[in-house]
């Protein structure tokens, strides 16, 4: 099966939507603290306010939703894989959501 790739545009206000589920269920993020993303090219984006970019969480309109917005970012052009770990008070150590193998991400350049 083939693995979802998000494309994120360096320079641009574009954004990527990322439902977080389990068990098919979208999960509720209302006592999450903070998020983070940790890029394989070494850059970490970690947000602790839920209703500001880059990492929005809260007011989506939809449960379980996180809206990114990495074009301001020091991302490497190319491939990347992303970890995606989300933190609250009863799991300070952080749940990852993406598995062994990460995100997919392609960086571009802003055309």
């Amino acid at each position: 099966m083939a693995r979802q790739v998000e494309l994120i545009h360096k320079g641009s206000d574009n954004t990527n939507e990322l439902l977080l589920k389990k068990d098919g269920v979208p999960q509720d993020l209302s006592n999450v603290t903070s998020i983070a993303f940790h890029f394989s090219d070494g850059v970490d984006v970690t947000n602790t306010t839920d209703t500001a970019f880059p990492i929005k969480w809260s007011g989506t309109g939809q449960t379980g939703l996180i809206i990114c917005q990495f074009g301001a970012e020091n991302l490497t052009e190319g491939d990347l894989t992303a970890k995606l770990i989300t933190y609250d008070p009863t799991n300070d150590d952080g749940i990852v959501w993406s598995g062994k193998n990460g995100l997919n991400f392609h960086i571009t350049l802003a055309t």
